[in-house]
């Protein structure tokens, strides 16, 4: 009666056991499932009762050798990891920070959360030397030792967005400075253009005094010369330009009409400046022979 009671105490005992496992197994599978699912949407440790961890604490409780488990943390621990590695590529230090902070939650002892602190902390260091150059740049670019300076402005944005390419002030402040070159370059262009203007009726002036003499030519020359340096591309300057022998062959005929062979001579010299060589520079080598005879 005894043995028999007994077995029937031990039989009670399988089909509870046997009935507690199969429940785990079945709750086991439900958790890890629902875990997965908080890992797809994000819910690692928060929020408070519903995040994967919060599920791998479930499992070992009612199973605290479980496998499935297991895996399931090292999930956990590799997904910080990576987390953690990839903000300090990134060069997002607080989120990086923020990956460690919960790795060390639930793995303290993992050997790869001391190496990564200390990259971190060194990666901490260069952002603030990085931040001090950059605030030094920013300050010397909107100093007001520079209000006239656009270009030097360009040098400090351009340095700035080298070591933060996204750097929002050296954006805006880049874009204001180019902007401030291109007017600059307008009103020197079109104070260029007045001044070669003005040239232009230094040299008409010069071309119509009576009479006509190397002097004046060699100044109107020389002062278009000038204008043609500072505005290559003024039509009026190159007509006048081409025009200049004429002037010379009109000037020298007049000069030997008036029997200044001397004053023809030196218009002659001072024609052999111009250039290029073209057949009016042919006729004043004409002139030339007939003023020796």
């Amino acid at each position: 009666q005894a043995l028999r009671s007994q077995l029937e105490t031990a039989k009670a005992d399988y089909q509870q056991r046997l009935q507690y496992e199969q429940q785990a197994r079945r709750q086991t599978a439900q958790w890890l499932a629902a875990a997965q699912d908080d890992i797809t949407a994000g819910r690692l440790l928060r929020p408070p009762g519903e995040n994967a961890y919060g599920r791998y604490q479930q499992i070992v409780a009612i199973t605290p050798d479980s496998q499935q488990a297991e895996e399931l943390l090292q999930q956990l621990v590799e997904l910080h990891l990576n987390g953690a590695q990839g903000a300090l590529q990134s060069g997002a230090l607080t989120d990086a920070n923020a990956w460690l902070d919960d790795l060390a939650s639930i793995a303290p002892a993992h050997p790869r959360l001391a190496p990564l602190r200390a990259e971190l902390s060194n990666e901490r260091a260069s952002r603030q030397d990085l931040d001090k150059r950059v605030a030094s740049l920013l300050a010397e670019a909107n100093s007001s030792d520079l209000n006239n300076a656009a270009a030097r402005r360009e040098e400090l944005f351009l340095a700035v967005l080298a070591l933060e390419p996204q750097n929002p002030v050296a954006q805006q402040g880049l874009a204001h400075a180019r902007s401030e070159q291109a007017l600059e370059k307008q009103r020197r262009q079109e104070q260029e253009l007045l001044a070669a203007r003005a040239q232009l009726d230094q040299v008409r002036q010069l071309l119509a005094q009576q009479p006509h003499t190397a002097t004046n030519f060699q100044k109107a020359y020389a002062q278009l010369l000038q204008a043609k340096r500072s505005n290559p591309d003024m039509r009026e300057v190159d007509l006048l330009l081409d025009q200049m022998p004429r002037y010379y062959i009109t000037a020298v005929e007049q000069q030997v009409k008036a029997g200044d062979f001397a004053e023809a001579d030196r218009l002659l010299l001072a024609a052999g400046l111009l250039t290029p060589a073209n057949e009016e520079l042919e006729e004043l080598e004409e002139l030339r022979e007939t003023l020796q005879r």
